[in-house]
């Protein structure tokens, strides 16, 4: 039985509320991963296993759309620049960029829901003793 009290109880549900802050302010997500990790390597329970796997997941989901955002944005970038060393009209470099600019908003603001819903429904969850996946 898992008391409210454990230690790894309190270590998921600290990750948890350090994702939330997170989501706003990236390092600090930065340091929730790796209380998962450490705890993750300390946790006997199961039950607390998937929690910490789930956020985990959540951390690596984020990193990965990141990264591939930037990709996507580097490439616009890219492409307004070579325009623009071509002497080619400034109208295409103007609307690479606010395509660029309208996929980093939508993205950051879907990336930015994922992470908290993922989280409050995470946090919830230990207190019921529920597993996650």
């Amino acid at each position: 039985m898992i008391t409210m009290e454990s230690k790894s109880f309190q270590q998921t549900r600290i990750v948890y509320i350090l994702y939330i802050i997170g989501a706003f302010v990236w390092p600090i997500m930065v340091v929730g991963v790796i209380l998962a990790y450490i705890e993750k390597g300390k946790a006997s329970e199961s039950f607390i296993l998937t929690h910490l796997i789930k956020q985990i997941r959540i951390f690596w989901t984020c990193f990965f759309c990141v990264f591939l955002g930037g990709i996507v944005v580097a490439t616009f970038m890219l492409i307004v620049f070579f325009n623009i060393s071509m002497s080619q009209t400034a109208g295409v470099g103007l609307v690479s960029i606010t395509i660029a600019a309208l996929f980093l908003s939508l993205c950051s603001l879907a990336l930015l829901a994922y992470v908290l819903v993922a989280s409050i429904r995470g946090l919830s969850k230990p207190d019921a003793n529920e597993v996650v996946f």
